[in-house]
């Protein structure tokens, strides 16, 4: 249930949200719109990573393996999200019309960024 609420809700919204400004703005294709979710979903992970990390039980449970296994995860985290929002710059290089393929690489690495964070959410 937990898994749902931290993880599920934001995620839903971001993608609701996204999809509400598509209505409005039309002059991005489905390929800038799919780039736009995954950098959104990017930058979604460092915020749920942070508020997972302040989760008392969490932490207890990380801290059971070892004094710097949250440190470690928490870096980790941020180093994975960072790097994945510059390879999403470098795949948002370049002219419009944007490749398809390009746009769900984009989309599978916003995906991917949220690996951690449903770790943490499990071991609740």
């Amino acid at each position: 249930m937990l898994l749902l609420v931290v993880i599920g809700v934001p995620v839903t919204f971001t993608i609701i949200m996204d999809a509400m400004e598509a209505l409005f703005e039309k002059g991005a294709g489905w390929q800038r719109r799919l780039m736009k979710v995954a950098w959104d979903l990017c930058v979604l992970t460092l915020g749920l990573v942070a508020g997972l990390f302040a989760d008392r039980e969490i932490l207890t449970t990380l801290n059971k393996w070892g004094l710097y296994h949250p440190v470690g995860l928490l870096l980790w985290s941020i180093i994975v999200s960072f790097g994945v929002a510059v390879a999403l710059a470098f795949l948002r290089r370049g002219g419009d019309p944007v490749p398809g393929w390009k746009a769900l690489l984009a989309l599978a690495l916003g995906a991917c960024t949220l690996v951690l964070p449903v770790y943490l959410a499990a071991l609740r």
